[in-house]
C-alpha cells in the first residue's frame, strides 16, 4: 500500500529526493484465533507476478539448501501440505531432530500445529527478520529466475508454474556455498554427483519422437528428425527426468 503523504517526500543534497513507501501490515491488528482471523486466513494470498496467482508452500532444507514446492489450493491447506511432505520424505524417521522455522502469518499457525502433531520442533522467525528465512530468499530467487526464463524463452506466463519446477530442479543440482563445500543439494542428500545429461533449459526447442506409457521422449538435436515440435518446460521432478513439453497443440 502506497501512503500518499507529502511529508514522506524529502529533498536531499545534490538535487536528490527521498520518497517514503509504506507497506501495510493489517494482520498486526487482527486478534489471533478470532473469527476475523479465520476469515482472513481463507482469503489471504500472495501475488508474485502481474496478472496471476500461484498458491504454494515453499520448504527449504537449511542443511542442504534443497528447496521444494507444494501446490495448494488455498493457504489454509499449508498444514496438511507440510504433513504430506514430511511423510513422503520420511523426515520423522531421520536419526536427528528436525526443527520447522516459519514466519508468524495466519497460515503458518497451521504449519506450527502440524509440526507439533508430527513430533517436530517449531520456531517462529523473529519479527522483521525475513533475511533469516531461507524460504523467503528462495521465493525471490525462484520467481525471479522463472520470470526471466519465460521472457528469454518466449514462454507465456500462463506456464510459469512449470518453469518454476524447472528452476527448482536446476537449483537441486547446482553448487551451493563454500561452507557446504560447494556441493549441490543432490550431492548432500544422495552422496553422489548428479547427472546433467537430461537437464535441458526451459524454452529449448525439442522434437517429441515417441511415447511410452504416457512418458514423452524428447530429442534436443532436432536436425532432420521427424516428430512433434515443441518447447521444453521442465522435467517432472528433481529425480524424475520425464519431460513436460509444450507442443503446438498443448501440454504433453
Amino acid at each position: 500500500h502506497h501512503c500518499p503523504d507529502n511529508r514522506d517526500a524529502h529533498d536531499l543534497p545534490g538535487g536528490m529526493r527521498r520518497l517514503g513507501i509504506h507497506i501495510a501490515a493489517p494482520a498486526l491488528g487482527i486478534i489471533p484465533d478470532s473469527p476475523l482471523e479465520a476469515v482472513a486466513r481463507e482469503r489471504l494470498s500472495t501475488i508474485y507476478f502481474p496478472g496471476g496467482k500461484i498458491t504454494m508452500l515453499i520448504i527449504t532444507c537449511a542443511s542442504t539448501t534443497a528447496t521444494f514446492k507444494i501446490d495448494v489450493r488455498k493457504k489454509s491447506a499449508n498444514g496438511l501440505a507440510l504433513r504430506a511432505f514430511v511423510h513422503q520424505l520420511g523426515i520423522t524417521k531421520l536419526p536427528y531432530k528436525c526443527t520447522v522455522h516459519s514466519d508468524n502469518c495466519g497460515s503458518m499457525q497451521l504449519v506450527r500445529n502440524e509440526a507439533h502433531e508430527l513430533g517436530l520442533a517449531h520456531e517462529w522467525t523473529p519479527p522483521y527478520s525475513n533475511s533469516v528465512n531461507l524460504s523467503e530468499k528462495a521465493i525471490d530467487i525462484i520467481i525471479g529466475a522463472a520470470g526471466a526464463t519465460c521472457i528469454i524463452g518466449g514462454i507465456s506466463s500462463y506456464y510459469l508454474p512449470y518453469v518454476i519446477i524447472d528452476v527448482l530442479n536446476k537449483l537441486f543440482i547446482s553448487p551451493t556455498t563454500v561452507d557446504r563445500g560447494f556441493q549441490s543439494p543432490h550431492e548432500r542428500i544422495f552422496a553422489e554427483q548428479p547427472s546433467l545429461s537430461s537437464h535441458e533449459a526451459s524454452g529449448t526447442h525439442v522434437v517429441v519422437r515417441k511415447r511410452i506409457k504416457n512418458a514423452t521422449v524428447a530429442h534436443y538435436d532436432n536436425k532432420g528428425l521427424r516428430g512433434e515440435h515443441g518447447t521444453f518446460l521442465c522435467n517432472r521432478s528433481m529425480t524424475d527426468t520425464t519431460s513436460t513439453v509444450l507442443l503446438q497443440r498443448g501440454i504433453s
